[in-house]
């Protein structure tokens, strides 16, 4: 209210205007990242021992994916030369940061060996530290230390830790609420894990390495890596396990009430992979919720050949404190915006009588590495859940696009709100591309039917095919446009002379010059949709009209206030 006396409405309004205009560019500039993916989520390159860490760096907080990047064609047991680092604040968009440490500018390493192993990255002490093992000219692993001023590197080596050598590897530190630091990695013996004091700055071990071996509760099996948390006083130790030392490595974890346990086996929570014999955990927790990071081929090796790549999965808690077992889902996790993001519906959350075919990492010649669905048989059907349908302000969800292939033009893709049989948004008709192998975007785009309401609901397409395996579907695409009827192009005041006041918490008096007799007072949102029963009643004056806003049915925000009669609309923003 202050500032409506102090500045002149129009100019507000016109500031309004011009920020809603360029809104479109405010969110490209929020959102400037490259990547955009659900499993597995990177697909520019492999990805393999998963180690996310959340830090707060210049004032954002933000999720840091460390990992190995499996030399796609090397000979030898995992060639690895660097390690990568990721960031995201939502866990769907991904921004790529380049090669935070390289083998090359580790001196002493055993160059052109590749053998940078699993990292993980703390803040300690003012300065982001990486613990990783590499190998020595002696061919064995050490581990060491490498720290940066930021959380995306580059990241400088330091010397070998002393103690953890011969072999140690997956280190992984651990800060508890007492700010003790403390380092797990698998012992030098290859079949225990190891658990140390460090000093303050976590620059080197002051516990005892000869006693540092840990029982994780699972007796024979434990094979690599660890991760170390505390929640509701529960400390909780995730690694790789393998039952009776047989077999492909699942992921199983134990719980303490004490970091330096005993610990409590409390079973499997991800099962094996098919293809792949190591399964690498990394866990954080981001904006309230809980993330699990894993590494197979299961969705990466048709992609990159033998080399890893990591997926992400919700890690959630029973009432008890037990975490429940997870399986590797297609979708992974994260929320895509309809209005702005390409919608990889081959990255499924369920599917009817089709199936996913991978486009391979060296064949890139038609469409991007990724999946896509193939094998579509009429009234077949391809769910992905958790889509966005908030447009930008001002604006609705309008059309909608596909990236496809097809032998003919026979088919179409019903695009549906929450199932197979839900609200039908729009049918996209399928061109012939000229055969399977040549990809193109449907144009021109599909104007939908029925607008998503705004919010997150479930996208689900349902494909009509007069045969089988006739076309192939890669990615959906909305397209947004300005809201019809009171919206961006013309909500704004003409010149006439208006003041208006907030008499109480939920009241108002516009003022007008001329009659308002006969004049219909609306209250729409911001995207040009009219808020029923928004006004709870109002009465009218020769050239003004007072009314009070239903508290039931509106939130506090910007909206537009309509006045209108046969001949002249009022239109004006209303901060409530």
């Amino acid at each position: 209210e202050k500032m409506l006396k102090s500045i002149n409405l129009k100019k507000i309004v016109f500031f309004i205007r011009n920020l809603i205009n360029n809104y479109g560019i405010l969110s490209a500039l929020l959102f400037p990242l490259a990547l955009q993916a659900d499993n597995c989520f990177i697909t520019a390159h492999p990805t393999a021992d998963p180690a996310p860490s959340v830090f707060t760096y210049n004032g954002i907080t933000k999720a840091y994916f460390y990992c190995t990047q499996d030399k796609i064609g090397l000979s030898g047991t995992y060639p690895i030369d660097t390690i990568h680092c990721y960031s995201s604040t939502d866990m769907y968009h991904w921004k790529d940061e380049g090669c935070a440490l390289d083998e090359r500018h580790v001196p002493w390493a055993r160059q052109g060996y590749h053998q940078l192993w699993a990292p993980h990255v703390v803040y300690l002490k003012g300065l982001y530290r990486m613990y990783v093992p590499e190998t020595y000219s002696d061919g064995k692993f050490y581990n060491f230390m490498a720290t940066s001023t930021s959380p995306t590197g580059p990241f400088t080596a330091a010397e070998r830790l002393p103690g953890l050598d011969n072999n140690c590897i997956d280190p992984f530190c651990f800060i508890d609420s007492d700010s003790s630091v403390w380092l797990s990695y698998r012992h030098h013996n290859g079949s225990d894990l190891g658990f140390v004091r460090m000093n303050d700055s976590g620059t080197a071990v002051t516990g005892s390495i000869s006693n540092s071996i840990v029982n994780t509760g699972v007796g024979l099996g434990y094979k690599e890596g660890s991760w170390i948390w505390k929640r509701n006083n529960i400390y909780y130790l995730v690694f790789a396990f393998q039952p009776n030392n047989q077999g492909n490595e699942i992921i199983s974890y134990s719980t303490s009430s004490s970091r330096s346990g005993p610990w409590t086996y409390k079973g499997q929570i991800m099962e094996k992979n098919s293809n792949e014999f190591t399964l690498h955990p990394g866990i954080c927790e981001l904006s309230g919720k809980w993330y699990f990071f894993w590494h197979g081929t299961t969705f990466g090796g048709s992609i990159f050949g033998s080399e890893r790549c990591s997926g992400i999965e919700y890690l959630t808690y029973n009432t008890d404190g037990t975490i429940k077992a997870m399986p590797k889902t297609w979708r992974g996790v994260g929320i895509p915006k309809a209005a702005f993001d390409t919608i990889q519906i081959d990255r499924y959350s369920s599917i009817s009588k089709a199936s996913t075919t991978a486009i391979s990492y060296n064949a890139r010649g038609t469409e991007e590495t990724g999946w896509y669905i193939s094998n579509i048989a009429d009234n077949s059907w391809v769910q992905y859940n958790d889509v966005d349908f908030t447009p930008d302000p001002g604006h609705v969800i309008g059309s909608v696009v596909a990236r496809v292939s097809s032998a003919n033009t026979d088919g179409s893709i019903e695009v549906r709100l929450n199932s197979s049989t839900g609200t039908l948004l729009g049918t996209i008709p399928v061109p012939s591309t000229g055969n399977l192998t040549t990809w193109q975007t449907t144009a021109p785009p599909t104007a939908l039917i029925t607008e998503p309401p705004a919010g997150v609901g479930n996208l689900c397409c349902v494909f009509k095919a007069s045969a089988s395996g006739t076309f192939q579907v890669n990615w959906i695409k909305f397209e947004q446009k300005a809201a019809t009827g009171i919206g961006m192009n013309d909500f704004f005041l003409n010149d006439r002379e208006f003041s208006i006041k907030r008499t109480n918490s939920n009241s108002f008096k516009l003022n007008l010059i001329g009659q308002t007799e006969n004049a219909a007072l609306g209250i729409y949102s911001a995207n040009g949709r009219e808020i029923k029963h928004a006004i709870k009643y109002c009465s009218w004056a020769a050239r003004s009209v007072s009314f009070v806003i239903d508290e039931k049915n509106i939130v506090p925000g910007i909206y537009i206030l309509s006045i209108k009669n046969r001949s002249w609309e009022y239109r004006t923003p209303l901060f409530y």
